[in-house]
């Protein structure tokens, strides 16, 4: 039995990834992953650690600038967080390998990683945030650039989510090629229900984020309502609180992943139309296609890799409404081009997103790595 100690994030869309890691672990009967959330176990003394790190300083931060440092502070934090809880559980279990999801849990842990094999998963480096659209400063990113580098350095292997994260941990922090791999998550296919192509009804339009800003909604929601509202329908998920502007809009709030509500407003929808300006990864995306939706996403970050373009979607400019308007209008007004898109989608899922499958590609990394340590 394979022993691996597993700190997670539980932000956001990392959550979603340490969670799908969690589920699909569980089935692989030869490797017990010990997984907990960084801040399980917070001390009063982290507490304290992670409040003053969290401290704005409004005369650097202006506009939310992070002159002040502030994201690295709060990363330094967490890695800080997750090093004390990493050093309780080695105090009182033995373990194979470490594991973190993603480097900032390991920020204050390379001493640990000289020490144990260790595997780091990410979606996103510190040098590919510092070119994403955003309104903070390009240089205050480059202590967190440094922390990558030492975690990286120190990592036995790297597992990333897309080629253009592997790109640029190779490129940008000098790491040897053989050294990083990219294994995408996927969604849980096995608990899907069978997609409906052939339903004669009003088309459906989807958007999924509570990141409504940063995912596109508002530039979906004018579109929509300008140019669409009288043929089909757009149903917003997300837990921001939105003013529906007009008719065929409806607004599905709380709504978890993988609940019976999640699942019936995905299979019964036509396509995912998420126009990000950035986005490390894009999971929402690989589930959809579980349901056969045409993919209609942002050309950033790591979406070109989950959307063959006129496939199994197509890709829009992040900001051009009018772009954004051609691409739906093409999926609306060509119904036998729709359907054949929205089959191709959920072909292309089960090939390359399917959950289990490419949770087991992480545990023979892990396999791997342990072996090439136990021989030395």
């Amino acid at each position: 039995m394979l022993h691996v100690l597993s700190i997670q994030s539980d932000i956001i869309g990392n959550k979603t990834y340490s969670n799908i890691l969690r589920e699909c672990f569980a089935s692989i009967s030869d490797i017990k992953l010990d997984s907990h959330w960084y801040n399980s176990a917070r001390s009063v003394p982290t507490r304290v650690i992670n409040k003053l790190a969290s401290v704005s300083v409004p005369v650097l931060d202006t506009g939310g600038r992070n002159c002040a440092l502030r994201r690295a502070r709060v990363e330094w934090s967490y890695g800080r967080t997750s090093r004390l809880l990493t050093e309780r559980l080695l105090q009182t279990h033995s373990y194979d390998l470490l594991h973190f999801h993603t480097q900032i849990q390991a920020y204050d842990a390379v001493d640990l990683m000289r020490k144990i094999p260790t595997v780091i998963t990410t979606d996103l480096t510190a040098t590919l945030a510092s070119k994403q659209r955003t309104i903070l400063y390009p240089w205050t990113y480059r202590i967190n650039i440094a922390f990558d580098r030492r975690v990286f350095a120190a990592a036995e292997h790297i597992v990333v989510l897309t080629e253009w994260v592997r790109q640029s941990v190779i490129r940008d922090y000098g790491i040897d090629a053989r050294k990083v791999s990219v294994i995408p998550p996927g969604a849980r296919l096995a608990s899907f229900l069978p997609p409906r192509f052939d339903e004669r009804r009003t088309p459906r339009l989807l958007f999924i984020g509570d990141d409504f800003d940063r995912k596109g909604g508002w530039d979906v929601l004018d579109v929509f309502t300008e140019y669409f509202s009288e043929t089909a329908e757009l149903h917003i998920m997300t837990n921001k609180q939105i003013r529906l502007p007009g008719k065929n809009i409806y607004l599905h709030s709380g709504v978890l992943p993988y609940t019976p509500q999640w699942h019936n407003i995905l299979r019964d929808s036509d396509m995912l139309v998420v126009p990000s300006y950035a986005e490390p990864y894009g999971l929402v995306f690989q589930e959809a296609g579980g349901y056969g939706l045409a993919l209609v996403g942002g050309r950033v970050g790591g979406i070109p890799e989950i959307i063959v373009e006129d496939r199994t979607g197509l890709l829009v400019e992040p900001g051009d409404r009018q772009d954004l308007r051609s691409k739906i209008e093409r999926l609306l007004c060509d119904r036998e081009y729709l359907i054949a898109m929205r089959r191709q989608s959920w072909e292309v899922a089960f090939e390359r997103f399917d959950a289990q499958k490419n949770m087991n590609k992480l545990a023979e990394c892990f396999r791997s790595l342990s072996s090439v340590a136990s021989s030395h």
